[in-house]
């Protein structure tokens, strides 16, 4: 029998070549939310009010604050988006759109009337709209809060709020209700709406 002889092999050792694990896959495109345009008469315009304006706004309202400080900061714009789309279909308004390419029934002009007979300016959102979205945003948010057949996500709630109320064209109402009531936001559109009844659906 032949001896063993070490320098008959090749002693190298060759190490064993681990498989690299795929990569994994890339994720899917996120789609871009709605972004909040609160620039007065943008083609994309969605809101009267912008974030700082409706922070600000809420810091001040003692029972509204702390719901609004745990949003986010895009459910706020959705928010701001929502309630700003439910106080535009109030009507019919004073005037006419200014800019044809505008979304929002704000800024607004009356054709042949002097400015300073008019109840609009141009190139400007009163400041009763504006607010008159921030008391609405509160009670819409409120619905979703106290109605158990509601439902309260933002993408279906669009869809679901229903409701209408008429009345005849009354004076200038100087004395609010309170903090996120319809008839508050009655009271701040009501100088800027055209004579007739005042009408307000949804869905």
């Amino acid at each position: 029998m032949a001896e063993y002889n070490p320098n008959e092999f090749n002693s190298t050792i060759v190490p064993l070549v681990e498989e690299e694990e795929a990569p994994p896959p890339p994720p899917p495109p996120k789609l871009d939310p709605i972004r909040l345009e609160a620039q007065c008469g943008h083609p994309d315009a969605n809101s009267y009010a912008t974030r700082e304006q409706a922070d600000s706004f809420y810091a001040g309202d003692v029972y509204f604050r702390n719901t609004w400080q745990l949003l986010q900061p895009e459910e706020r714009e959705q928010w701001l988006i929502f309630a700003a789309r439910s106080v535009d279909i109030f009507g019919p308004w004073v005037g006419e759109r200014q800019f044809e390419e505008q979304p929002m029934e704000f800024p607004r002009v009356e054709k042949g009337v002097p400015l300073s007979q008019s109840k609009i300016i141009p190139n400007q959102i009163p400041k009763q709209i504006i607010e008159a979205q921030l008391q609405m945003l509160v009670y819409l948010y409120k619905q979703g809060q106290e109605e158990e057949n509601f439902q309260t996500k933002l993408g279906v709630l669009n869809g679901l709020v229903q409701m209408e109320f008429k009345e005849k064209q009354k004076g200038r109402i100087t004395k609010l209700v309170s903090q996120g009531e319809l008839e508050t936001v009655k009271a701040l559109v009501r100088p800027y709406l055209g004579t007739g009844q005042i009408s307000w659906s949804r869905g």
